[in-house]
């Protein structure tokens, strides 16, 4: 079950999302009556022949998606309520000319581009039939169709902020709403100001805007023409091209509907999209102004809002306006997951030299007290107490790009001969687990040196481990080369898995490890390369002397597929045994057994 409650969206029962509709008349929030924008959603039950029509606020969009499961308003992964969706892999062409907007009801030839459901009903003209984007595939001009709406969320929504930004108006002075000073150097270094509204995790995303003129164009037209339909009195739906022009490897779930004479792809949800980004570097400021800090009225009472920020996330996003000036955030690696290829941006955030101070004034921060509502709808409200809330990607910060010193240098030579049964079956496995099934695979790079098998980058073991050159970190017995290690991070259903392959010598054959927090979150670098460690120290695949108790693992055990199984039968096997894999005798944990607390 999904960690944050969406007020907005709490029924009782199973629901899912059905459609994301125009948005609607909204509420002014005090003190900033034009920028509460709430989606109108579609709501079907699962249990029984009803639906519901709710408003979202606009902010939430980062977090939500077409068909997601709700069950009290929390997304569910529940296998059995699921929608069967195709997984689909292309190369898509985002070229402007390969692209076309159309409505609902929009026809080709006299028929309806997107054909009348199965029961012959023909689509109504309502808040819910809106925008769609067309990608041409051969001679087919909408080969591939998008709702507007999750364009709008894949490319766009990365965080509330940025989402808000793009129908309150900021978006169409982005130097003084959300950056400045952006310079793009020519050898790949970018650098800007940001805002003092703009979240640190979202630098990147916004370098996509801040250095590409094609991508600040769609984003401003998106709010102009949403503006111009709101103002019409009309129903105010979103319709936007992609903020990128070239082709790009995309993964998504899709249904096949067909049309006369031709078979088309209804895209659901956008999974990925390996679109370069502007930079590989990325240096940034930011400005603050203590003027914006006001303090408490005589006699007002903020029920526990203390100003300040919180770590703790928090448990439910009200539909209501935040009530002091406490905020708090909610950091979802899956906006990260959307972008593999900026995830390698190397963005260094501002220190003490880099920050402007428009005021001159110092703000004042008291003690933040833990909110467990929180709030992305602008303004102020009553109540409470509700915390401020940003959502946004988790800001992966690379251990390297902090020292020279720690830079990954690439290893001087490795045997990366094929072992049908180790590495080579393995990353043969992964790559039909990323095709066929929902997992989401990255490959992980801990150890100083590095380099790669095929296109996959490995860990390479040093030539010594507590000052000792032992013939286990070498593949060879020159001592020559020296042995690797594959950790990729299998993310599926929200749970995170880590599969740790050693490369196989000789008749020295080990079995896969996989392995997991408690928690079964991201596991830091740091736990990682430690784990690797163990196995160096103890010259054998095992994690036990880790020095990670609250780490879990285990085993699978090499084995060849059963004949006549296809290869998408594989991967859903070989991904159903690393999530089911269970914790090795006799205390299934990362360390010695020394290293256990009491509790355990």
């Amino acid at each position: 079950m999904g960690a944050v409650q969406h007020e907005s969206l709490v029924l009782e029962g199973v629901w899912r999302i059905a459609a994301f509709g125009a948005t609607a008349p909204h509420i002014s929030s005090p003190g900033n009556p034009s920028s509460d924008i709430r989606f109108l959603v579609k709501l079907r039950n699962l249990e029984k022949p009803q639906t519901k029509v709710v408003q979202m606020p606009v902010g939430e969009m980062p977090l939500l998606y077409h068909e997601a499961v709700l069950i009290d308003g929390r997304i569910s992964k529940e296998e059995r309520f699921q929608p069967k969706l195709r997984h689909g892999a292309e190369l898509l062409n985002y070229a402007p000319s390969n692209l076309k907007i159309f409505r609902r009801l929009a026809t080709e030839d006299g028929e309806l581009i997107i054909p009348a459901s199965r029961n012959g009903a023909p689509p109504a003209n309502d808040a819910f039939n809106g925008y769609f984007l067309g990608i041409g595939q051969g001679d087919d001009p909408y080969s591939l169709i998008i709702p507007a709406a999750e364009v709008l969320r894949f490319f766009y929504a990365t965080s509330d902020s940025f989402t808000r930004a793009l129908f309150d108006g900021s978006i169409l002075d982005p130097r003084g709403n959300l950056f400045y000073e952006e310079k793009l150097d020519e050898d790949g270094t970018g650098s800007m100001m940001l805002r003092k509204k703009v979240r640190d995790a979202d630098a990147r995303y916004l370098s996509r805007f801040a250095f590409s003129p094609y991508a600040m164009k769609q984003a401003k037209n998106l709010h102009l023409r949403w503006a111009a339909r709101n103002a019409s009195g009309n129903h105010a739906f979103v319709s936007v091209f992609p903020p990128i022009d070239v082709e790009a490897e995309t993964t998504f779930l899709y249904r096949q509907i067909e049309a006369p004479g031709r078979t088309r792809k209804l895209i659901t949800k956008i999974l990925s999209c390996k679109c370069p980004p502007p930079c590989m570097r990325l240096l940034t400021g930011r400005e603050t102004d203590a003027k914006g800090d006001r303090p408490i009225a005589d006699g007002q009472t903020v029920r526990g809002a203390f100003k300040g920020h919180n770590e703790t996330p928090p448990d439910t996003l009200s539909d209501q306006a935040p009530t002091g000036e406490s905020s708090n955030s909610i950091e979802d690696p899956a906006i990260d997951d959307r972008f593999p290829e900026f995830n390698d941006v190397d963005v260094i955030p501002h220190s003490r030299d880099q920050v402007e101070d428009r005021s001159g004034a110092k703000a004042r921060l008291l003690t933040p007290a833990p909110i467990s509502t929180g709030s992305v709808v602008p303004g102020r409200g009553t109540g409470g107490p509700v915390a401020r809330t940003g959502v946004s990607g988790a800001l992966r910060i690379k251990k390297e790009s902090q020292s020279p010193d720690k830079v990954p240098k690439q290893a001087a030579d490795i045997d990366a001969s094929p072992s049908e049964l180790g590495h080579t079956a393995v990353l043969q496995r992964l790559a039909w687990m990323e095709l066929y099934t929902q997992a989401a695979i990255r490959y992980c790079t801990v150890l100083p040196d590095v380099s790669t098998v095929g296109t996959v980058p490995v860990n390479v073991y040093p030539s010594t481990v507590s000052g000792r050159q032992k013939k286990w970190l070498y593949a060879d017995t020159e001592k020559t080369k020296r042995r690797f290690a594959i950790v990729a991070e299998i993310k599926y259903q929200e749970r995170y898995r880590y599969l740790l392959e050693l490369q196989q010598i000789g008749n020295h054959q080990y079995s896969t490890i996989v392995f997991w927090s408690d928690a079964e979150g991201p596991i830091e670098d740091d736990d990682i390369a430690m784990l690797l460690t163990s196995c160096a120290t103890e010259s054998r695949a095992t994690l036990v002397a880790g020095g990670c108790p609250h780490i879990q693992w285990g085993r699978i055990i090499h084995s060849q597929a059963p004949d006549l199984e296809t290869n998408r039968d594989t991967a859903h096997r070989y991904l159903e045994r690393i999530v089911d894999a269970q914790p090795t005798s006799p205390h299934g944990r990362a360390c010695k057994e020394f290293e256990l607390p009491d509790s355990w």
